[in-house]
């Protein structure tokens, strides 16, 4: 998530950076969303 949106980067360059698949760093965004969305109470 750090790579995403404080360096700003694009998926495919997150997924570069980390040596990862595009859909790996899709999923792990998307689970990071949720918990976030969780822990605020937001359904």
């Amino acid at each position: 998530m750090i790579c995403l949106y404080i360096d700003r980067l694009s998926i495919a360059d997150t997924a570069t950076k980390l040596k990862i698949k595009p859909d790996t760093v899709s999923t792990h965004k998307h689970n990071a969303i949720n918990k976030i969305r969780n822990a605020m109470g937001e359904h």
